[in-house]
């Protein structure tokens, strides 16, 4: 820490020490009493213990239940004072406007006085969440006392045994919902030998809810499923029964879509597409618009929800969620209209953000004793094309100013061009492409020039051709078949030469290269699914640089052709080295 952190710090320990000297309880009116602390006392048996251990159940059980309790007392600064507490009842005036209104509004913190009737209802939600995590025998008193206007209030909490799922029984079968439940069992979240949880079960719940739908029972609800805890019999075991409440006769039906309409322009407070001058049909799906066009092949490629096909909860999200990728629209959003006892219109609605942005920036700042400045413009075109191929083009250029007549000026221009296209874009056409797929084509273009006068000179350029895929919300690619990036090196005054030649891992940057290859980055995650207890997370990145233009040049002097080469032997692209290395990473958690 250096001299002007250790002088903030005993200022502010000084100003700590002061606020604290004031009694927090000085302006306390009758008998009121300051909330001091929560205090749990958990008396959790070490049969309890074990069986947590064992099941590699979150053992921090003291925390979470720390944050039940409806009344919590004042926060302490660095876990020592009441800082806060302390500025608010110091600098505490009944008018606004005034400074010292603004110091203790801002800066301070209203006193907790103790309320005696909130306790049974912070004893309720503290046993709640016991037997909600399988301690289905929980035990939970209070009291408090009371020392010079300071209230602590104890919590005696007996956890009592955890309860261990050991059979989990799903609706008899009397009816084709009933069945259709049972075949969904195999992917059942709740699972044998795993601690009773509550979260995990309502969650089972929901699994089953989206089930049903996802075969075309679209008026199925959650609540038309329960379950039931049975202990009768069993030593810390429990059996759970998943139960069916018989839906009315249209809520057992089955429903299929006649017709699917996609108004590219839509109001977002509209409940049906509006009729629009423009309509046309594509691949059975109805396209509407006005002012706003894509072309309807690109919406298409997004769309799950097909003329005559069953409803799917799950296609309608993906489609929405496919037409929000596309980074033209501000909001998406699906209805549905019943038309016939099982037969329904769906109706997609779209409503698109603004067409262009340009963005100019100027900045004026200070970088090690000279002064910057920079103008950056950058420019984006959402849907150039009318085939949802975005465009941005950035550039910007800066210049930064000596203080001192040793310094020299450092000025450097950077540009920038991207395309993004939802769509495969190939010198030649691939047959039966999954839309599921959702790939999307990027090209990047790329310069930047620095130099510092009578010092150096560097200029780069940077181009990639790749694919992304995003096969399923657990999955995305990117493959970068072509990557190449050139470093050119203008001018190099003797002096830094020379302090090249003493640092050669500083001379690497100032050489002149060209760095080509492929590259490829995978990411497979669950971390995007709201029911997951437990998750995963895996990024592997590989890099792939010079064989592949190596090989060339050895099959090119194979057949007898000329191959450019530098004075060591090495081969050259346009007089420059080419590297070659293998790279790998990867990152699991």
């Amino acid at each position: 820490m250096g001299c002007k952190g250790r002088t903030i710090f005993k200022i502010f320990f000084v100003l700590a020490l002061f606020l604290q000297s004031c009694s927090n309880t000085r302006f306390l009116k009758g008998d009121n009493t300051l909330l001091k602390k929560n205090k749990l006392n958990i008396s959790l048996s070490a049969e309890a213990r074990k069986q947590i251990k064992q099941l590699d159940v979150n053992t921090d059980l003291e925390y979470y239940l720390s944050l039940l309790p409806v009344q919590k007392s004042n926060k302490k600064a660095a876990k020592l004072f009441k800082l806060s507490l302390s500025i608010y009842n110091t600098f505490y005036k009944d008018t606004c406007g005034s400074f010292r209104h603004w110091i203790y509004s801002k800066l301070g913190e209203e006193p907790v006085l103790f309320d005696k009737s909130l306790l049974s209802k912070s004893q309720n939600k503290i046993n709640g969440y016991l037997v909600n995590r399988g301690f289905l025998n929980a035990t939970v008193t209070d009291s408090f006392y009371t020392v010079k206007k300071r209230t602590t209030v104890e919590y005696n909490i007996n956890p009592g045994k955890l309860f261990i799922v050991d059979s989990i029984y799903f609706p008899t079968i009397t009816n084709g919902v009933s069945k259709l439940l049972n075949d969904f069992k195999e992917g059942s979240m709740l699972k044998v030998g795993m601690p009773l949880d509550g979260d995990v079960a309502d969650a089972e719940r929901n699994r089953l809810c989206n089930e049903m739908k996802n075969w075309g029972y679209y008026k199925f609800k959650p609540q038309f499923i329960y379950y039931q805890i049975d202990t009768t019999g069993k030593n810390g075991k429990v059996s759970v029964h998943f139960k069916l409440v018989i839906p009315q006769a249209d809520e057992q039906d089955r429903y299929f879509l006649k017709n699917v309409f996609v108004d590219m322009d839509a109001d977002q407070y509209e409940l049906e597409n509006k009729s629009n001058d423009d309509t046309t049909i594509y691949n059975n799906h109805v396209f509407t618009f006005d002012d706003y066009y894509v072309k309807p092949e690109v919406l298409d490629e997004c769309l799950f929800v097909f003329k005559n096909d069953k409803y799917s909860y799950q296609d309608i999200n993906y489609t929405a969620q496919r037409l929000s990728d596309l980074g033209l629209f501000q909001f998406v959003g699906t209805s549905f209209k019943q038309i016939a006892p099982d037969t329904l219109n769906c109706f997609i609605r779209l409503t698109p953000v603004k067409k262009q942005q340009i963005s100019p920036t100027i900045e004026i700042n200070n970088i090690e004793n000279n002064i910057g400045n920079a103008l950056s413009l950058y420019y984006l075109n959402r849907n150039f094309d009318h085939r949802a191929t975005q465009m941005k083009f950035n550039l910007d250029g800066g210049l930064q100013i000596p203080v001192f007549k040793s310094d020299s000026l450092i000025y450097n221009f950077n540009a920038s061009l991207n395309f993004a296209a939802p769509r495969l874009i190939l010198p030649f056409k691939l047959k039966n492409v999954s839309r599921r797929l959702a790939p999307v084509t990027r090209f990047s273009l790329s310069t930047k020039y620095i130099q510092q006068t009578s010092v150096y000179s560097l200029l780069t350029y940077n181009f990639t051709y790749g694919f992304e895929f995003h096969n399923s919300s657990r999955q995305s690619h990117l493959l970068n078949p072509v990557s190449v990036s050139m470093v050119k090196v203008p001018y190099l005054s003797p002096s830094f030469q020379q302090r090249l030649d003493a640092d050669p891992f500083l001379k690497q940057s100032f050489s002149d290269q060209l760095i080509g290859g492929i590259t490829y980055v995978g990411t497979f995650t669950d971390q995007n699914e709201k029911d997951k207890i437990n998750t995963y997370y895996l990024r592997a990145i590989g890099e792939l640089s010079g064989p592949v233009t190596y090989g060339l040049f050895k099959t090119f002097d194979a057949l007898g052709v000329n191959t450019a080469k530098d004075e060591e032997g090495h081969y050259t692209v346009s007089g420059l080295n080419f590297s070659t290395y293998l790279k790998a990473d990867a990152d699991f958690h």
